[in-house]
């Protein structure tokens, strides 16, 4: 079974290349959570997800709809926002 990969911030620069080595790795179910600003085009079966990652109810939904195998967060600009994500996420996800 394909491990749940939950990219935050993937569109653009090194997240959008991180995306791009897990989806041709083929071994990784990749969910990609954007502004939606940046329409994302990457080969592979990569699922997007519109975010607003300041809105602390929608980190929480978006944590939800796991659970979630391996988080990374490209687009953590804060304490608060660290804060925020381990406290969504906890439960959720395992690494």
């Amino acid at each position: 079974m394909a491990e749940k990969v939950l990219v935050l911030g993937g569109s653009r620069y090194f997240g959008k290349r991180l995306v791009q080595l897990l989806a041709s790795a083929g071994q990784y179910q990749v969910t990609v959570a954007t502004r939606g600003l940046t329409k994302v085009e990457l080969a592979g079966e990569v699922q997007q997800v519109v975010l607003d990652r300041t809105d602390e109810r929608a980190l929480r939904e978006v944590a939800q709809s796991g659970p979630w195998d391996i988080v990374y967060d490209n687009i953590c600009y804060s304490p608060n926002e660290a804060l925020a994500a381990v406290q969504a996420f906890e439960g959720q996800v395992e690494r």
